[in-house]
């Protein structure tokens, strides 16, 4: 089983910071063996139920997705969780390598735009970090089945 999830959206929507709220809750479920940081932002990578899963919060440009997608082949990871913006090459960059990891497409989670709310950045980002939180026991209950 292997696969890729991507968390896009525009500057400042809160992508990294819904990773690396993933990144907390994977660390009380599983072992963290890989910890590097590039551009300002921490890649950790994680053993959960003999699945090595990678998160890497940033991902505002091509070369931090490509240094991400580099961490996570040397690594092996079996699910590999970046941030992209809206569009570009980060994506094309994330597309591609899920067509080479998995023959498949990429696991889209989507940050809302929310200027105007603010206050909401808390409870979605905790919204969408369990969702992608289940998309990962989904893809490890699906192989062990």
């Amino acid at each position: 089983m292997k696969a890729v999830i991507g968390l896009w959206g525009h500057a400042n929507c809160g992508k990294s910071s819904t990773l690396i709220n993933l990144q907390e809750k994977l660390e009380s479920l599983g072992e963290r063996i890989y910890k590097e940081s590039h551009h300002g932002e921490t890649v950790k990578v994680y053993r959960y139920k003999n699945t090595v899963i990678g998160v890497a919060p940033g991902g505002d440009c091509l070369d931090v997705v490509n240094e991400n997608i580099r961490i996570f082949k040397n690594l092996n990871c079996d699910i590999c969780i970046s941030a992209t913006r809206t569009g570009g090459y980060g994506c094309i960059a994330l597309e591609k390598y899920a067509k080479v990891l998995a023959d498949d497409k990429v696991r889209w989670f989507r940050m809302p735009y929310m200027d105007e709310y603010k206050y909401l950045y808390d409870c979605v980002q905790d919204g969408v970090a369990d969702a992608i939180e289940e998309c990962i026991e989904c893809k490890i209950d699906r192989y062990e089945n």
